[in-house]
């Protein structure tokens, strides 16, 4: 029996459908045996500092023809001009720190089941397509999975679920440091309880 946070908890709304996929499958949970509780970390002190280390990441590329990049990049690497050394250091400090406080969730839990993105598949094109608002619209699409790339935790996503026009939702589940049989066992319960093998979403 394993002990299991969930939450649909973000700064950025969370469809309904995806919300309500991931308090099925803790009550599949629940269902299959396991102690289930909702609630989870604070992950929002990890978005500031991850903004500043992904730009100056980009920064960091050996790019030798700029005029080539999409507007998106090319305002990443127009920023990341910007990001000095102490900013840096001071981002992957804030990270390494806050990085304590959340895994200390696990001290009291086995696994988190948070959903993997906010919201299904948006139509080509559409993300990020406002460049004032791109930066932050990627930050929120990924909310839940980039805390755990900056606590360095396994996590795993599966799509147990289906919105109404029938793409998948996925449901993500988050590991203690080292966790990685602990969560594809789980995993593996899961397949079994509910297989997805044959979903397939209609193609226009």
């Amino acid at each position: 029996k394993l002990r299991i946070g969930f939450t649909v908890r973000s700064s950025t709304k969370v469809d309904e459908e995806v919300a309500r996929c991931v308090r099925e499958t803790a009550r599949l949970l629940e269902g299959l045996g396991h102690r289930v509780t909702e609630g989870g970390p604070d992950t929002e002190p990890f978005r500031t500092p991850m903004q500043v280390i992904v730009v100056a990441g980009l920064g960091s590329l050996p790019i030798s023809d700029e005029s080539k990049l999409d507007p998106f990049n090319a305002l990443g690497l127009a920023l990341a001009k910007q990001v000095s050394a102490i900013d840096y250091v001071r981002s992957v400090d804030a990270i390494r720190m806050h990085s304590r406080v959340v895994v200390a969730f696990w001290n009291s839990h086995d696994v988190l089941v948070t959903p993997t993105l906010p919201r299904t598949a948006p139509p080509l094109g559409t993300l990020g397509a406002d460049l004032s608002a791109a930066g932050d619209e990627y930050m929120d699409f990924v909310g839940f999975t980039y805390p755990y790339n900056c606590t360095g935790q396994p996590a795993v996503s599966l799509p147990l679920g289906a919105d109404s026009r029938g793409l998948p939702i996925g449901v993500q589940l988050v590991g203690p440091p080292r966790g990685e049989a602990l969560i594809l066992g789980l995993a593996a319960q899961l397949e079994q309880a509910r297989p997805w093998v044959g979903r397939r979403p209609k193609l226009n």
